[in-house]
């Protein structure tokens, strides 16, 4: 097993999960999990590329973008996006997914699982944050300013 590939199965062992991992040709793993975020279910990826020695988690929200909505969806995907720090959200644009991803590169440094539970963390603190309103915006009729004026309002409230 590749030094990245231990490192999923070491955290995979520390948080208990009996997922398998899928390894292919290059070494490269995916392992597929599904969490439970805001009270919905996310399909969750991390995977490995061995050829640039990075670790990758792709969260999906629970829902597509309705094909109306895509425009809307991004714009609010764009302003999430600007204040982001680890990670960045996309929008399939073959399914219509609204997707979290995160990629670090350790080339040169001595990984270990807390890297990958950090990753974890990050995409669900943002989802957790933001899935009302990217229901809003994606399935329902609300504009992206509307869906962050929605979610800021309680913030601005308690001040």
């Amino acid at each position: 097993m590749s030094k990245l590939a231990n490192v999923v199965q070491d955290f995979l062992d520390q948080m208990e999960w009996h997922e398998s991992m899928s390894t292919k040709e290059d070494g490269s793993i995916q392992l597929m999990v599904t969490l439970d975020i805001a009270h919905q279910k996310c399909q969750t990826y991390i995977e490995t590329r061995e050829e640039y020695q990075w670790f990758l988690v792709f969260i999906y929200f629970p829902f597509k973008a309705a094909p109306e909505n895509v425009a809307e969806t991004c714009l609010l995907i764009n302003q999430i996006n600007n204040g982001m720090r680890c990670g960045t959200l996309y929008l399939d644009s073959d399914s219509n997914h609204i997707v979290f991803r995160a990629v670090i590169d350790i080339e040169g440094c001595e990984p270990n699982s807390k890297i990958i539970d950090n990753m974890l963390r990050s995409g669900n603190q943002l989802i957790s944050r933001w899935m009302s309103a990217f229901a809003m915006v994606a399935v329902g009729s609300t504009s992206a300013a509307q869906a962050i004026a929605a979610i800021d309002a309680p913030k601005s409230a308690s001040k």
